[in-house]
């Protein structure tokens, strides 16, 4: 509100009381038609009515102010509680407490993917991810439990596309490749042994395992190789039987890794075409992208 002027003497003539000599001349008590209009209504109004004003104004304004900081803190407090609720909803763990695909086996084709089933699903899915990539490791966190029931209760069958593209994120510049390569010899050694592969592939992205991105240090081959025989023996083989030794050697040697760069052209010639250019995770079902984020996709999946 503007600040409102200063109240002024009212115009007319000089003030009845004193002449210019100081005298007191005889007047009359009635006003003059000046005095009157400077009294009550002149142009400006009398310091009386600027007042009445005034406080109307301020009490208007006053009102409008608290109507606009109470809709400023009903905003601010329905931000805070969505806010809540999308982490909560965003952090949620999906079948928290089933474990990893314990009756699931894999089977690996010539172009590096594997797929994991019980049975003959008619539902599958592809995943694409890096053992490196954390949104991947997410991905797992939050839905890894729910797609092993689904995969224990014979509704879907998933097809893991494992790519490398993070090499150079890793301490050792090839940690990708690697690990990669290691889920790549356990699929084609210690794959048809229920449970096995998939406990590999959920320990690989355990907070705790899973090297950090961009960190000086990962795991060398010893570490991933022991790994893949921890995940042997909690399936059942004893740490000496011949696929587990088998499997070992091929991680210690690095023999998948040619397979790993033809795995790896393979998806990016697909994710290019998906999504414009490598990156995980991924998810497609059918051709299409599936949106992680909406939590029913799996159960869309399945039917």
């Amino acid at each position: 509100m503007a600040q409102e002027d200063r109240n002024q003497r009212p115009s007319g003539k000089t003030p009845v009381g004193k002449g210019r000599s100081g005298t007191s001349p005889k007047t009359s008590r009635v006003p003059t038609e000046a005095q009157r209009t400077a009294v009550g209504s002149g142009p400006k109004g009398s310091a009386r009515q600027r007042q009445s004003v005034a406080p109307g104004s301020s009490g208007g304004n006053n009102r409008t102010q608290l109507i606009i900081w109470g809709a400023a803190i009903a905003v601010i407090v329905a931000v805070i509680v969505v806010g809540i609720v999308w982490n909560i909803s965003n952090n949620k763990v999906e079948n928290a407490g089933y474990g990893t695909a314990a009756k699931s086996t894999v089977t690996m084709d010539a172009n590096g993917i594997i797929t994991m089933s019980v049975g003959a699903p008619t539902a599958s899915f592809d995943v694409y991810e890096d053992p490196l990539c954390p949104y991947c490791a997410d991905f797992e966190r939050k839905y890894g439990q729910q797609i092993a029931q689904a995969v224990d209760d014979g509704k879907v069958a998933v097809n893991y596309h494992l790519l490398n593209f993070l090499d150079q994120g890793s301490g050792s510049g090839d940690y990708s490749s690697r690990a990669t390569g290691a889920m790549m010899c356990a699929a084609t050694n210690i794959g048809s042994t229920p449970g096995a592969w998939a406990s590999l592939h959920s320990k690989l992205y355990e907070d705790g395992v899973q090297p950090t991105e961009n960190s000086v240090s990962d795991m060398t081959n010893e570490q991933l190789a022991q790994y893949v025989t921890g995940a042997a023996t909690g399936a059942g083989l004893a740490p000496d039987a011949a696929p587990v030794t088998a499997a070992v050697s091929c991680v210690n040697s690095g023999a998948m890794l040619p397979t790993v760069t033809t795995a790896y052209n393979v998806s990016a010639a697909t994710l290019t075409q998906l999504v414009g250019g490598v990156r995980s995770p991924v998810i497609v079902s059918n051709g299409a992208l599936v949106d992680p984020g909406q939590t029913t996709w799996l159960s869309t999946i399945t039917g």
